[in-house]
């Protein structure tokens, strides 16, 4: 079959339900992506819309957009910061810096650049 075409690469047994799952997950959340894109741009074919996801993937990732499992780890990311951008929104100065202190010195460099005096 991969010879026809009819499949990318082979697949083992054992590794059959992991690769369904994540085969399952990923085309589910690309129809309700490509739903959404329908929306916002009704005048846009299936094919252009499938160009866009490949091309924002690929933007912002080294995979391979047919590796299933890492599209999924990177849509999940996306819509975690999606959910963290809204949350932060609308939260106040003092709730933000009450998070940021909840979290360890080493988390707290990570996130937030080093301060100008802190150079010196």
């Amino acid at each position: 079959m991969v010879a026809k075409g009819v499949v990318r690469k082979e697949l083992q047994w054992k590794h059959a339900r992991t690769f369904f799952y994540f085969r399952l997950k990923r085309r589910l959340a690309e129809e309700y992506l490509l739903r959404d894109m329908a929306k916002t741009s009704p005048d846009m074919d299936r094919e252009e819309q499938k160009a866009i996801l490949q091309a924002w993937f690929e933007q912002s990732n080294s995979e391979a957009y047919d590796d299933d499992r890492a599209l999924m780890r990177a849509w999940k990311a996306q819509v975690e910061a999606a959910n963290v951008a809204a949350n932060v929104a609308g939260a106040t100065d003092d709730a933000l810096l009450a998070a940021l202190q909840q979290l360890s010195p080493e988390r707290r460099k990570q996130l937030l650049p080093s301060s100008p005096s802190e150079k010196n």
